[in-house]
């Protein structure tokens, strides 16, 4: 490339617009319990998170999520802090690198490594995390993006495939998933680890504003914030808890 050309080259990218970083977050509550909130950062393919929830332990997170131009994941990493877990437990890293026909997951922490991979047979794979509403944005967002591209119509189902995070890969390989997009911002998901359906309301940039688990088993009521929470401040509530209180207990119990 002669001088010239690499000075014209360079003088487009320096001006060209740059990507406005978007910050929001969710808070997610099952009853009149908060067992979720996140903080999220979005510039251009890549997400960032940070993130509590007692599910019902509770685990402090940090996520980072690389998108391929379709959406889908192509590279993440997240590192989880578990308080009551045993000490060789407590840290520990998931990394998972997806292609077209696989997914590769590791596990690291004090105990040691679980490395396993598996093959998606060109379905699309997204990770799977109940308690993380800006993965299930992503989720959905990819779903939405292939029923567009193949023309379908609202009602018509797109197959996806998804991955667990939380779950040992050995016994956990990759499950099917199923989003019906319904018109009007809105989407239904079903997969193998929900028990009935869940409800999505997106905007038309495909942002997730509410999702709803009431016709499903999991029954948490999620909403998009538009300020990013104070994480650190509702982890550090969520650990003072758990600790005073002996461990984890159960959330939102059924009145007799």
């Amino acid at each position: 490339m002669t001088r010239p050309a690499a000075c014209a080259l360079a003088l487009l990218a320096a001006c060209a617009p740059a990507v406005p970083e978007e910050r929001y977050g969710f808070v997610a509550l099952l009853g009149r319990d908060t067992v979720a909130v996140e903080r999220v950062a979005r510039h251009g393919d890549v997400v960032t998170a940070e993130a509590v929830d007692r599910f019902p332990r509770v685990r402090s997170r940090r996520l980072r999520v690389e998108l391929a131009p379709d959406g889908a994941i192509r590279r993440l990493a997240m590192d989880v802090h578990t308080p009551s877990e045993p000490p060789e437990q407590r840290d520990r890293r998931v990394t998972a690198e997806v292609t077209a026909d696989s997914v590769r997951l590791v596990k690291v922490d004090r105990a040691g490594t679980v490395s396993r991979a598996f093959a998606t047979g060109g379905g699309a794979a997204m990770a799977h995390l109940p308690q993380s509403y800006a993965l299930y944005e992503l989720y959905l967002d990819a779903a939405l993006r292939r029923a567009a591209a193949a023309g379908r119509a609202p009602g018509d189902t797109v197959q996806m495939r998804q991955f667990y995070l939380d779950r040992e890969f050995d016994r956990f390989p990759l499950h099917r998933g199923v989003v019906r997009p319904l018109g009007g911002g809105r989407a239904e998901i079903a997969h193998d680890w929900l028990s009935g359906t869940g409800e999505a309301t997106l905007d038309s940039a495909r942002r997730l504003l509410r999702y709803s688990g009431a016709r499903s088993t999991y029954q948490v009521e999620v909403r998009r914030l538009a300020e990013p929470p104070d994480v650190g401040e509702v982890a550090a509530r969520f650990a003072e808890v758990e600790a005073r209180g002996g461990g984890e207990r159960a959330l939102s119990v059924r009145d007799t």
